[in-house]
């Protein structure tokens, strides 16, 4: 944008210079008075002055049009890197409710609640705030397969074959699926309007945010653990 500048502002100043050099040698040849040399100059600086407020004016609108485009840039990539923490955090959901299908003991109402609300978080977003029609689609199918899922947790309340919970497995591990692609969808979109410093720190933000998980994972398993071995009072 300043090369842009001064590159108007150089062609503003040879055009003034052209303007003083034919209106001296016209001086000369037809030997203006000093009012007519006065008019003269006066002509010149009120046509620099025009030339220097069109170029202010259209180096403003340039100025106001690239702020908007980078102010729409970074919308994008907010909303982008909200949806793909949400895709994120309902396939390990979805992946932690899968885990289980062949443990026994497992409050199954529970995993039944879990898929139930993380289909409630996908529901509060908007679509009309979606940046893309792949990931309006996508979005669909990720709501479609949570009710699904939620349904193969409420049938194993009751007692199921080794058989049953395998397909059970597989139904609930296709939302994980459809999550991933909806994740590569958006990395996609991301690489698109994203600078390589900010895809580096967004791939080392979610780094942090899978270590995190692992960490808060080993937590409660420790938990659970120490519970277990706490006897009844009863």
């Amino acid at each position: 944008m300043n090369k842009r500048l001064l590159s108007l502002g150089f062609l503003a100043f040879a055009f003034i210079l052209i303007l003083l050099t034919v209106g001296i040698a016209v001086g000369i040849r037809y030997n203006l008075s000093k009012s007519d040399w006065a008019a003269w100059v006066q002509a010149i600086g009120s046509i620099g002055a025009i030339l220097a407020a069109v170029g202010v004016v259209q180096y403003q609108h340039r100025q106001q049009a690239r702020l908007a485009l980078e102010a729409k840039r970074i919308e994008r990539r907010v909303r982008l890197n909200t949806l793909m923490a949400i895709f994120t955090a309902i396939g390990q959901i979805v992946d932690d409710c899968a885990s289980k299908v062949h443990e026994e003991n497992i409050a199954w109402w529970m995993q039944a609640e879990r898929l139930k609300e993380a289909k409630m978080l996908l529901s509060s977003i908007p679509l009309f705030e979606l940046p893309d029609h792949g990931v309006v689609l996508r979005f669909s199918e990720i709501s479609e397969a949570l009710q699904g899922a939620k349904a193969m947790a409420d049938a194993l309340s009751i007692k199921r074959s080794p058989e049953v919970r395998e397909k059970i497995q597989k139904m609930i591990s296709l939302t994980s699926v459809i999550c991933r692609r909806g994740i590569t969808d958006i990395t996609l979109l991301l690489v698109e309007c994203s600078t390589r410093d900010e895809i580096d720190s967004d791939m080392a933000s979610y780094e942090q945010i899978e270590e995190n998980a692992k960490v808060a994972d080993d937590i409660w398993e420790k938990l659970q653990s120490k519970k277990r071995l706490i006897p009844s009072l009863s």
